[in-house]
């Protein structure tokens, strides 16, 4: 009975041995790598960069360092990002790789988030000798930079710039750039004046024609009722018509003007919109040295 219970504690011991060789094998840092970089082509960027951090070295790996703040540009996390960034900046600072990152990063903060620009972000060309940079990073950098400035800056100059793009883009590019300085927007005093004129013809003018002649049918349905009842003498519903009518024609023209407002936010998204899908067809120009440490 001894050697029978003697026998079953061996097993138990021996089983437990393995399992506890396996679960070490398992956790070993090349597993944890392995697991972390199945889950970034995957795209599960938050769970990769939790096993990413779970490695004793990823401070001082360059390539982990920014594999961990693309993931966190994907994510929008804009601020953890700029933390990373920074902790490489030294290392990677002859490279351009950390100033391509944090103007992409800075580029999607503003887009995505709608803060207008960021003043604390200052990249002074002068601090940096470029001609260390690889050819694709400085090229890179610029197209992207170009994209910054049209966003935030828009100008003609702008267009002695053009010629950093391949041939086939130059056209869309110039397109874009003329959207940009000469949007199509449409004037809220305009707006409001025609409406003072004709109730409801500055939400035509604002591309509103529906709620324009509705306007128009209350505005002229109520100076109409309160008309006709004046002449009958009735003085109550002749003057309460008149108010109702004057009630409209008031808030006719204010929101006209609001409707002018959301008229040109409406394109402003618009051009946005079609910059966002030019660049997100390009992966914002990145440069081919950092798509082979993020793959």
């Amino acid at each position: 009975m001894s050697s029978r219970i003697y026998f079953i504690i061996c097993i138990f011991i021996s089983l437990f041995q393995q399992i506890t060789a396996q679960s070490y094998e398992l956790l070993s840092p090349a597993n944890i790598r392995k697991f972390a970089d199945h889950l970034y082509k995957q795209e599960d960027y938050l769970r990769s960069i939790e096993e990413y951090k779970k490695l004793e070295n990823y401070l001082s790996s360059d390539t982990l360092l920014v594999r961990i703040s693309f993931a966190e540009i994907k994510m929008g996390h804009y601020n953890e990002a700029d933390k990373i960034i920074s902790i490489m900046s030294k290392s990677l600072r002859y490279t351009g790789i950390t100033d391509f990152l944090s103007l992409r990063n800075n580029f999607l903060r503003i887009n995505h988030t709608k803060q207008s620009y960021n003043n604390e972000y200052k990249w002074d060309r002068t601090s940096v000798n470029m001609n260390l940079w690889s050819p694709d990073v400085q090229e890179s950098f610029n197209r992207l930079d170009f994209f910054r400035e049209l966003a935030n800056f828009p100008r003609k100059d702008l267009l002695e710039r053009i010629n950093i793009f391949t041939p086939e883009e130059r056209d869309t590019i110039n397109t874009l750039l003329i959207m940009n300085l000469d949007p199509p927007l449409k004037s809220p005093l305009i707006a409001g004046g025609l409406s003072s004129i004709i109730p409801g013809l500055g939400k035509v003018y604002a591309d509103r024609p529906e709620e324009g002649i509705i306007s128009l049918i209350l505005t002229a349905t109520c100076v109409y009722i309160s008309y006709t009842n004046f002449e009958a003498k009735h003085l109550f519903r002749g003057w309460f018509f008149g108010g109702l009518s004057a009630m409209f024609y008031v808030s006719n023209i204010y929101g006209t003007v609001k409707a002018t407002e959301q008229y040109n936010l409406g394109v402003k998204i618009g051009i946005n919109n079609i910059v966002e899908t030019f660049l997100q067809a390009r992966d914002y120009y990145s440069p081919t040295s950092l798509l082979e440490m993020v793959r």
